[in-house]
């Protein structure tokens, strides 16, 4: 192979690499300076500029108010889980799209953070109710329902004289009333034991 065809294919492999560098690297911003964002703007053309770099509309678009930013633009404060289920995001975990500006505190604002939900009643009100329902049923529950402090046992049952702790009769039936079987059973039994003897 001559030297060059040696030099046509390595310019052949090195454009390829170029391109490929360039697409794997997000677009045109190569360095952080890039993204670092510019100065306040003052002007109405400055504005619609940075509201253009942002991505955003000059309606959408307003800085920060004490200049500290840049030209970032101030955008309004709506945690990850206020943003709409049924978008079909980009980043479905944080509920963005491809180039959408981040907001300053994002981090604050992640699904595992802070929601800037305004609920229905205020912080007070249901604080007092719970507070309300644990003296309305707690309190006749830890009184009413009489917890035992002791075990619960009976005596101890010794054996004593006219004092019958257990038996084996039915409760009500008397031993006149057997039936006839029941008599013949037990004269066998009794029967039986006399023979053993």
């Amino acid at each position: 192979m001559n030297s060059l065809a040696k030099v046509r294919l390595c310019a052949r492999l090195l454009a390829n690499q170029q391109v490929r560098a360039y697409a794997s690297s997000g677009g045109e911003s190569h360095w952080l300076r890039d993204n670092v964002p510019g100065p306040f703007p003052k002007t109405e053309e400055e504005k619609i500029a940075a509201a253009k770099k942002y991505g955003l509309l000059r309606e959408e678009y307003e800085p920060y108010a004490h200049g500290c930013a840049g030209d970032y633009p101030d955008l309004p404060t709506v945690s990850v889980d206020q943003r709409d289920d049924y978008v079909s995001w980009t980043d479905t975990y944080h509920k963005r799209m491809f180039n959408d500006p981040i907001h300053a505190n994002e981090y604050f604002l992640l699904n595992s953070r802070m929601s800037t939900e305004k609920f229905r009643y205020s912080g007070l009100y249901m604080f007092s109710f719970l507070i309300g329902m644990t003296l309305l049923v707690g309190l006749p529950m830890t009184n009413w329902l009489e917890p035992k402090t002791y075990y619960p046992r009976f005596e101890k049952q010794y054996p004593k004289p006219g004092v019958v702790h257990y038996t084996f009769d039915l409760v009500g039936a008397s031993h006149d009333d057997d039936d006839d079987e029941d008599s013949e059973h037990g004269d066998k039994c009794k029967k039986s034991k006399r023979s053993k003897k």
